[in-house]
């Protein structure tokens, strides 16, 4: 048959170099195996058990893409994580507004030092006043016991 096709047979079935695409269009039932048709089988082989791998992965990936956007969903304002700009603002936000409390805090806990030092200045004044008090009412009554005892 020198190089031609048998009858039924499609063009692909020739084993001279034909350039023909192999695809599952050009792909009949009967035609003839060449050597193409098999290094593609060869391939397809080689790669197929990558292919429930491939799938784990896409589902394992999906699982926690949304297990991501829940949580952005509870938390955040933005819907999902094809929203880069809105994450971006809304951390950027939470950065600014971090830094701000931390600010304030830092501001209340110098105010916080200072009050405490003026209450203790306060109270060493108080207990002052109070032994001069005790010392003026002792002051008094003996004076008061020396009164008395010039009158009698």
């Amino acid at each position: 048959m020198n190089g031609s096709t048998h009858e039924g047979s499609s063009p692909l079935a020739t084993d001279t170099g034909d350039s023909t695409k192999l695809t599952s269009d050009t792909l009949r039932v009967g035609d003839v195996v060449n050597e193409q048709l098999l290094g593609r089988l060869a391939k397809l082989e080689k790669y197929e058990h990558k292919l429930a791998e491939v799938a784990r992965v896409y589902r394992n990936l999906n699982a926690a893409r949304k297990a991501v956007e829940t949580v952005l969903k509870k938390l955040t304002p933005v819907q999902s994580i094809a929203d880069v700009d809105e994450l971006e603002q809304f951390l950027s936000n939470l950065t600014v507004k971090s830094q701000y409390a931390g600010e304030q805090i830092g501001a209340l806990t110098e105010l916080d030092k200072t009050n405490r030092a003026k209450i203790q200045e306060l109270e060493s004044k108080v207990t002052e006043l109070k032994v001069a008090d005790m010392e003026r009412q002792t002051l008094k009554r003996d004076f008061e016991n020396s009164v008395k005892e010039r009158k009698v």
